[in-house]
Parts: structure tokens; sequence; C-alpha cells
């Protein structure tokens, strides 16, 4: 599924991180617990740049 970021809780709070660029990885059901036809596209990472309260995506998610 994809959700709109204006849904409530779809964001990531990045108060205290220090400025860098960092992977972010996403994982649903990492415990198996839904029986899915497909349990190999339970995740997605995407490269960003954080620079105060900036971020810039530098790659496209992968995974989804």
């Amino acid at each position: 599924d994809t959700y709109p970021a204006s849904l409530p809780d779809q964001g990531i709070d990045i108060t205290g991180i220090p400025d860098g660029t960092y992977l972010v990885r996403v994982t649903a059901d990492w415990q198996n617990f839904w029986q899915e036809t497909n349990e190999n596209n339970n995740s997605a990472s995407a490269q960003v740049r954080i620079t105060g309260s900036t971020v810039t995506l530098l790659s496209a998610p992968d995974g989804i």
C-alpha cells in the first residue's frame, strides 16, 4: 500500500539527528505474522541527506 504524507503518523522525527547522509529502511510484517503470496517485498530503502531540518531524497526508494 502507498499512503500520502497527509495521513497521521507518516513522518519520522529527525530532531537531534546530525547532518549527514543516511539509508532509511522500512519493513512491514518483519515477524512474518501475515501469510502472503510474496514474502520478499516487505522492505524498502532510500538514501537521504539531512541538513538542519531539511531532508533531501538522494535515491529513489527500492523494494516497492
